[in-house]
């Protein structure tokens, strides 16, 4: 660290990691990185699995994210995994001492398995280094393992079993079985009470997907999407599944005629569906304890969470228990303790970080008075008055067609400088599937704070949390409807007497990227310039050389490219093919190990743009993937994007 201040205390500019190479980036001074140092030294923390009476969690101390674990409310957090690359999906193995995560390297998403032995400190891979190993769930006896993986069908997955009886070695080829050898992705959840069956889903895309059952013992898998209604020109659809007991089944699903993915509850050996969650907003997440007096859900209510606690019982028995954490709060997920006794609850808002609550005295659902919340992390914020940061508000725009689109909107306290409008930067999400939410995000704050801009979040068609409908609103042919929704935006920023429609930026990363390119392209007389990272320039190239497991399920959503007429589409709005349409300058950051959106992606439109003589800063870096994830990085990135931002668009 001596070393480092020295050299910028001598040469007033701060170079690039090793890891990093970049064309036309300017050099980053000094003063930028003492602006943003503690907007980039806060933490969040994610729950993992508990540990006995302990809790395993996921944060970053140093470079990358690591496992760590605490042992009592706000105790220390003890480092346990260690390394550049980061690890997290933690997974304890009841009766032994030790627990199993996955690691992958350089963010290529070649997820390993690995156990660590608290005995020795050590971690052993258990995995062959070549195929990818998702969706761990474990035996009741935690002899055998379950996972999905692409190890047999490169174009998919399927649910393979292998021993948990010998963890001092990798798995020999042998011991791993293929449960599920059927073509398609196939993903293992849930474990029945007895352990003697397995919840396992087909998945198609994010609006279609098959549930069965496994039977462990007859190694035979069982439908059960059948037994549920859904309309006659709409596809079977499931989401999160858990066990209420070894006949009834909990899964999120838009049967029934629902827009949205309820929570219901199935009997095997009735066939009878229930409605648990009868609100028209998605369940976001679901969890049941084998034993205890309760189970709970979170439903996703205008991107707001809320949190309800069910009998066990008498299911419909349910009461809402939001207000006792933080106000407007997006829960990222909840899980019981072995014996049903506490539920952590990790959490953000706008003003808190990830971090992790635990509910208590739920035994009877409906006395919230009698329930208590304890935090069980604090996470730094790089010593930063967090009640100062902005708290967005929601609103719900025009657009071309007539249909209102939620952006959350984060307005600066302070008034605009030198009297006169705020700029304006709009953020465009990925997926496109996915949702923006009123997290934690510093970065935002001081894009809010240092620049002095409003910040606008939109949530255009093809978002998820908003129906069925909604979700489907920009696939294949209607791709660029989603692009009108950002005119929209821009339209409703005109008639904001406070906003400056002479500076409007636009960034987001993959899909997002790919928003940012087409914005600049339709209204670039309205933009003044762009930041995109692991985006998409080119459909058809994308489709051609994204991972061969992720192929199929983007075809779903984008289009077909082998089809000769939606190929032609696909090229005609790709944003490589309209890079003269592109005269505002633009910023590219990419991760050579991308399994997603390859690198050529970002290498063909950074080429088209210099060869028309247009600006583009560009930075590669070879030890990330589909985004910047190891610190040295991401902050040079997030630095040479604000040095962009006070040059195009302020100045």
């Amino acid at each position: 660290l001596v070393s480092v201040d020295l050299y910028m205390a001598d040469k007033q500019t701060v170079p690039p990691p090793p890891s990093i190479h970049t064309e036309n980036v300017p050099p980053i001074p000094i003063d930028v990185y003492n602006s943003t140092e503690q907007y980039q030294n806060t933490r969040v923390c994610s729950f993992e699995d508990w540990f006995g009476d302990e809790i395993l969690l996921g944060t970053r101390f140093g470079e990358s994210r690591q496992i760590h674990k605490v042992s009592q409310p706000l105790g220390m957090r003890k480092q346990i995994t260690f390394g550049s690359e980061r690890a997290g999906g933690a997974y304890t193995l009841p009766g032994k001492p030790g627990f199993l995560y996955v690691r992958d390297k350089g963010g290529n998403e070649n997820w390993q398995i690995y156990y660590y032995n608290p005995t020795n400190g050590k971690s052993v891979q258990l995995t062959d280094g070549k195929a990818r190993y998702t969706s761990l769930s474990v035996s009741k006896d935690s002899n055998t393992l379950f996972f999905s993986s692409n190890r047999k069908n490169p174009k998919g997955a399927n649910v393979f079993s292998a021993p948990l009886t010998d963890l001092t070695r990798a798995w020999n080829e042998d011991e791993i079985q293929c449960l599920i050898p059927d073509e398609g992705t196939w993903y293992n959840s849930a474990m029945s009470p007895d352990g003697k069956q397995m919840l396992v889903r087909r998945y198609a895309s994010i609006t279609e997907s098959y549930l069965h059952v496994y039977d462990i013992g007859n190694k035979e898998k069982r439908a059960i999407y059948s037994d549920f209604t859904f309309g006659d020109d709409e596809t079977p659809k499931f989401g999160l599944s858990a066990w209420l007991n070894t006949d009834t089944i909990l899964t999120t699903s838009t049967a029934g005629g629902s827009d949205f993915k309820r929570l219901l509850s199935y009997s095997l050996s009735t066939k009878k569906v229930d409605v648990i969650s009868n609100i028209d907003w998605n369940c976001s997440d679901v969890d049941c304890p084998s034993e205890g007096p309760a189970f709970g859900f979170v439903t996703n209510e205008d991107g707001v969470s809320q949190l309800y606690i069910c009998s066990r019982e008498s299911p419909n028995v349910q009461q809402n228990v939001t207000s006792l954490f933080p106000k407007m709060a997006v829960i990222q997920s909840i899980a019981f303790n072995d014996n049903g006794t506490k539920l952590a609850v990790n959490l953000t808002t706008p003003q808190t970080p990830g971090d992790i609550f635990v509910l208590e005295n739920f035994g009877d659902v409906q006395k919230v008075d009698a329930m208590k919340v304890t935090r069980w992390t604090e996470s730094e914020v790089g010593g930063l008055p967090v009640q100062d940061f902005v708290v967005p508000t929601l609103i719900h725009y025009p657009t071309f067609d007539g249909r209102k689109i939620p952006s959350f909107v984060y307005r600066p306290a302070e008034a605009p400088k030198n009297g006169g409008k705020y700029p304006v930067l709009i953020h465009t999400h990925g997926g496109p599937e996915s949702q923006v939410l009123p997290n934690f995000m510093p970065y935002y704050q001081f894009l809010i704070k240092e620049l002095g801009c409003v910040l606008l979040d939109p949530n255009v068609r093809g978002s998820d949390g908003y129906g069925n409908k909604y979700l489907l609103l920009d696939n294949g042919y209607l791709r660029e409807d989603s692009v009108k929704d950002v005119g929209g935006l821009l339209d409703w920023v005109d008639s904001q007497e406070d906003l400056d429609s002479s500076r409007v930026g636009i960034f987001g990363g993959s899909y997002g990227g790919y928003m940012v390119l087409a914005s600049l392209i339709h209204f670039g007389a309205r933009l003044k310039c762009g930041v995109e990272i692991v985006g998409i320039s080119n459909f058809v190239t994308f489709l051609e050389n994204t991972s061969e497991y992720r192929r199929d399920l983007r075809r779903n959503e984008y289009g077909d490219e082998r089809d000769p007429d939606m190929r032609a589409h696909l090229e005609k709005i790709s944003p490589n093919n309209n890079v003269d349409k592109i005269t505002k300058p633009l910023l590219i950051a990419q991760g050579a190990n991308d399994p997603r959106v390859p690198a050529n992606e970002s290498e063909q439109m950074k080429k088209a743009i210099l060869d028309k003589g247009g600006v583009c800063w560009y930075i590669l870096a070879a030890d990330e993937g589909h985004g910047f994830g190891k610190k040295h990085n991401l902050n040079f990135y997030q630095n040479a994007q604000f040095l962009f931002w006070k040059q195009y668009l302020l100045d």
